[in-house]
């Protein structure tokens, strides 16, 4: 992947031109001179929707799974 550089102090790029870069691949790392402060990556393509069932019964709640907990749990004298 691409990476470019640029001083906010010293560059002038607008955001256009930035997304433009992104949208090629390229990371844009925004500086405060020599420090960096952020950086711009592109996202990946989704590799699909969520697979209903995959890993069905992997989980399992007990009846009172929604309710409260007791202070007990709270004051960290529950173990």
């Amino acid at each position: 992947m691409l990476t470019k550089t640029v001083d906010i102090h010293s560059a002038r790029i607008s955001l256009e031109e930035v997304l433009a870069a992104v949208r090629k691949g390229a990371a844009i790392i925004f500086t405060e001179g020599s420090v960096p402060l952020a950086r711009i990556i592109p996202l990946l393509p989704s590799k699909g929707g969520r697979i209903p069932e995959l890993h069905s019964g992997a989980v399992e709640t007990t009846d009172d799974f929604d309710e409260p907990l007791s202070d007990k749990f709270w004051l960290g004298e529950d173990a």
